[in-house]
């Protein structure tokens, strides 16, 4: 994957997990607000609790984020680099761009719209995905 294109929206939320390399990718798909913001915040303390410390949150099908949502992100960011770790996003755009840009949050979370120049930026961190 190369380019930052979503087929539309989706009702809801849906996660799905993949591993390249040692990096975790979090793809998500339709919109984390406050009615599916659980589902991800257990997702994610899931992965973290399994000793995942390289997290690459694919947003290019992410339509809409709140308050709820954003809070997670950010509590997942800074758990992760406490432990080492990283957290980064491929492909923010359309309203979820436009809410971290004007949060000023781009700054703080390394965004990428490329999947491979967003694997290769965790070469850095000497950490694996996972302790097994």
């Amino acid at each position: 994957m190369t380019g930052c294109k979503s087929d539309g929206d989706v009702v809801g939320l849906t996660i799905s997990t993949r591993v390249r390399d040692d990096v975790t990718i979090v793809d998500l798909r339709g919109r984390s607000t406050i009615g599916e913001s659980e589902l991800l915040d257990r997702h994610l303390q899931k992965l973290l609790a399994s000793g995942a410390r390289k997290v690459l949150l694919n947003l290019t099908e992410l339509t809409q984020v709140d308050s709820s949502g954003l809070s997670i992100i950010i509590a997942t960011c800074a758990s992760l680099r406490r432990h080492g770790g990283d957290l980064k996003m491929l492909c923010p755009s359309g309203h979820v761009l436009e809410v971290f840009r004007v949060l000023r949050l781009l700054g703080t979370i390394t965004s990428f719209d490329d999947e491979t120049q967003a694997l290769a930026s965790f070469r850095s961190l000497g950490h694996a995905a996972s302790s097994s």
